[in-house]
């Protein structure tokens, strides 16, 4: 079932119930107060894992809202075990959204009833929580399905196939980051140019 705010998916695999913990495990280390960021010797994911469930998320670099917060729980089978899987947004988050729109809609609907304010830009002012909460869809729509195929992979498939899935990823990662470095050092050398040429 897929919404905004969560979106839930059920994963069958051969695997025991421990030996999927185990596989698990190797793809998700405790959370920690304070990481490194420039270091990439992590797991995937932190969190927390029992014969239970798990409760975690990816491990990112940078400020994220949108990334999901997934639990997951454990039912064993004759044939193996099935894991019932939840993404949602964080709470605060959509709190601070409902809010937002509450704020938004209670100082523009008032302009636009006492037309304070030109029809054009009242109706502009109308729709920019939908244009705002559709981008804010798309965004947590790329994590959650980032992370399902993260989970289908750790879950379903052999332990070669996805170590070779995972390193595929981190190469991937690796470039865009060397992208993103070297656009971030154009900008510092065009923003020195500027300033020593008498540019602004």
């Amino acid at each position: 079932m897929k919404s905004f705010i969560s979106h839930s998916f059920d994963l069958e695999t051969p695997h025991s119930l421990g030996s999927l913990v185990d596989r698990l495990n190797t793809y998700i280390e405790p959370v920690k107060t304070l990481r490194w960021k420039f270091s990439r010797d992590h797991a995937p994911y932190q969190g927390t894992v029992s014969d239970q469930g798990f409760n975690i998320t990816r491990i990112i670099h940078y400020r994220n809202s949108f990334l999901p917060r997934i639990r997951g729980q454990f039912e064993s089978t004759p044939q193996g075990t099935i894991v019932k899987v939840n993404m949602a947004l964080h709470p605060f988050v959509l709190a601070f959204l409902v809010v937002w729109i509450l704020v938004w809609y209670s100082a523009v609907i008032p302009l636009n009833i006492t037309q304070a304010m030109p029809s054009e830009i009242g109706v502009i002012f109308l729709l920019t929580p939908f244009f705002m909460l559709t981008a804010f869809a798309f965004a947590f729509r790329y994590e959650v399905n980032r992370s399902q195929k993260d989970l289908e992979q750790i879950i379903q498939s052999d332990t070669l196939q996805v170590e070779k899935y995972f390193k595929e990823r981190q190469k991937k990662t690796r470039k865009l980051q060397a992208w993103q470095i070297l656009l971030y050092v154009r900008s510092i050398i065009i923003a020195i140019w500027l300033i020593t040429s008498g540019g602004f």
